[in-house]
């Protein structure tokens, strides 16, 4: 705990200058003198303005919550400054300018063993909070005021209240837990969303990936059954080619070895034997045609012989008779006759020869055009052959590439579907982990709403602080009566609404539902003293700071000494008591004096 050790003011609305030290903690009685408004006694003298100035220091604000503007300056000055030093060398100076100054319209200065730093009051006010724990702009744990309202907390709702008591139970930890929660609950849906998104998209792929799969077998079957029907009757033409071919080259072979080169060498050895004949033929005729030459020419001799006067042998020379002329002459002409004879005959034999040698020529070519009709039936049967079997091949092979083709397909599509289905069991699975961690955090946001541990942690305090109620009502009222604290309320359809009530209750237990001014006042002072001790107790409470606004002035004088007595009892605080009534200041052995002159205020310890 950190106490305040003194409050430097400046050019704070009337106050221009002022510096008031604390040796110690204690009540401190803050009366007011106006020489400037005799008839107004102590009012605005400058008490208000001085608590004020303490509060900015700390929030920004006042006792009533405002944000305090430009207009905090006094008059003809530039800027105005609160500075606060406490005990443990924490100091907290707040300036505002009228007119911005480096960019900055306020600026905030802290110092503790931590942290020296300044800068723009927003930026700066979170280390404020650090160094002094729980804040709110309508009620620190630690600072009280009281301003026209019935409250000196200057609460006007419920709802404000209720506020006071989640920050003393770390709400607002629950509260950025929860909503941290709740954030990631929402991206969890959302992702949880996205995998359905996914799954179903799968699904519907891996549908069309087996329809597509079923179709392409149906379709590969059919056309691989047609194809392989037309390799099946290429290869039989095939077969059947070739069966062709080979009886056909059978046939050759044989034709050509049994009948060819038989009948060809028969007709070759003949018509070599005729050509023999006909070349003896040709000799003899020749040897015949010399012969008639030669019988021509003697006879030519003899009959020149005949025609002759004497008739001279051509040998020896001699004289021959004309009968021996005529006998030669007829011997010469019966031989030329018999030569004739023999060269017709030669000459016939050759005819016979040349045409027994044309007919083997003849057959000869018969036998060569019947080898070469089996030669071509023969090639062409082999190229009809060739051509089945190119036709077979091109069959097989479109056959061969529509069935590996129909396996790249199917296994195109199978390894497709099962990368879908993997991918989806692996989303499936996602989401499920999803999903139960999606559970969990709805377990845990359901833990830190207002129904989960909050709940327990103000089932646990809530009798605690009723305790506390209780010790405070049974001094300040004195009866019987008591005030009482409850956090829920029932509404009119049965359902419980999270509030703050705090009620007064009479000596028989029944609720007062329109206390006094008296007993409003005693229940708002049990409510602050109350709230101040549960603080303390649970270690809220950073500063021994407390702040009385005009708290007393609907009480009467016996709640008023209660009242003063519980609050000297409070050894540890710094308090301070706003009061317009002067007798009041005989109970209070600190006073500090806002004296007003010439419309400059002046804080004086007495």
């Amino acid at each position: 705990m950190r106490s305040l050790r003194s409050v430097t003011i400046q050019n704070f609305r009337l106050i221009q200058k002022a510096h008031v030290a604390f040796d110690s903690p204690g009540v401190y009685y803050i009366g007011g003198e106006n020489t400037d408004v005799p008839h107004a006694d102590s009012n605005m003298s400058g008490k208000t303005t001085y608590l004020n100035a303490i509060t900015w220091a700390l929030y920004g604000c006042d006792l009533n919550g405002s944000v305090i503007t430009s207009t905090a300056i006094r008059n003809g000055e530039a800027e105005c400054k609160v500075t606060l030093a406490f005990d443990d060398g924490v100091i907290v100076s707040r300036t505002r300018y009228k007119t911005p100054k480096n960019g900055l319209t306020v600026r905030l200065y802290v110092r503790s063993s931590n942290i020296k730093k300044a800068g723009r009051d927003s930026e700066m006010q979170r280390y404020v909070d650090e160094l002094f724990g729980v804040r709110d702009i309508f009620l620190a744990s630690h600072v009280f005021g009281y301003s026209d309202s019935a409250s000196p907390f200057a609460l006007r709702s419920d709802k404000e209240q209720k506020r006071l008591f989640d920050l003393l139970i770390d709400s607002d930890d629950f509260d950025r837990l929860c909503a941290s929660t709740t954030k990631r609950i929402r991206d969890c849906e959302k992702k949880i969303a996205e995998a359905d998104f996914s799954i179903a998209s799968l699904e519907s792929r891996r549908s069309t990936l087996n329809e597509l799969l079923e179709k392409e077998k149906g379709f590969s079957s059919k056309r691989l059954f047609a194809l392989k029907t037309k390799m099946l009757d290429a290869l039989a033409v095939y077969k059947s080619a070739r069966e062709k071919s080979k009886h056909a080259d059978a046939a050759l072979k044989s034709y050509r070895s049994k009948v060819f080169e038989r009948l060809n060498g028969k007709l070759s050895k003949k018509q070599s034997e005729l050509s023999d004949a006909l070349i003896s033929e040709f000799e003899k005729r020749q040897d015949v045609g010399i012969e008639i030459k030669s019988l021509r020419s003697r006879f030519e001799e003899l009959e020149a012989l005949s025609k002759s006067a004497v008739a001279r042998c051509p040998l020896c020379e001699n004289q021959i008779s004309d009968e021996h002329v005529s006998t030669l002459l007829d011997g010469v002409k019966t031989a030329l006759e018999n030569a004739k004879t023999r060269a017709q005959e030669i000459s016939e034999h050759i005819d016979t020869l040349q045409a027994a040698k044309t007919r083997c020529l003849a057959k000869s070519s018969v036998l060569e055009q019947r080898l070469e009709r089996f030669a071509a039936n023969n090639n062409a049967l082999s190229h009809d052959t060739e051509v089945a079997r190119a036709t077979y091949r091109a069959a097989k092979k479109s056959f061969e590439n529509e069935h590996a083709g129909k396996e790249g397909r199917i296994g195109e599509l199978s390894c497709e579907i099962s990368k879908a289905s993997l991918e989806h069991a692996a989303q499936t699975k996602a989401r499920k982990h999803l999903v139960a961690y999606n559970d969990l955090l709805m377990y845990i946001r359901n833990a830190l709403s207002p129904k989960g541990i909050r709940a327990y942690k103000t089932e646990m305090i809530l009798p605690h602080l009723n305790a506390i109620a209780d010790e405070f009502s049974g001094r300040l009222f004195g009866d019987g009566t008591h005030v009482m604290y409850s956090t829920q309320k029932q509404l009119k359809s049965g359902d419980l609404a999270e509030r703050f009530d705090v009620s007064i209750f009479d000596p028989k237990g029944e609720l007062v539902c329109s206390p006094s001014a008296g007993q409003s006042m005693r229940r708002d002072i049990i409510h602050a003293l109350s709230m101040v001790r549960l603080c303390n107790d649970i270690g809220k409470r950073s500063v021994h700071l407390l702040i009385f606004d005009e708290t007393f002035r609907t009480l009467d004088r016996c709640g008023i000494e209660t009242c003063i007595e519980e609050l000297h009892g409070m050894s540890d605080e710094l308090i301070f008591v706003a009061e317009h009534d002067v007798d009041l200041s005989v109970a209070f052995e600190h006073q500090i004096t806002a004296r007003r002159k010439a419309g400059r205020t002046s804080l004086i310890m007495v």
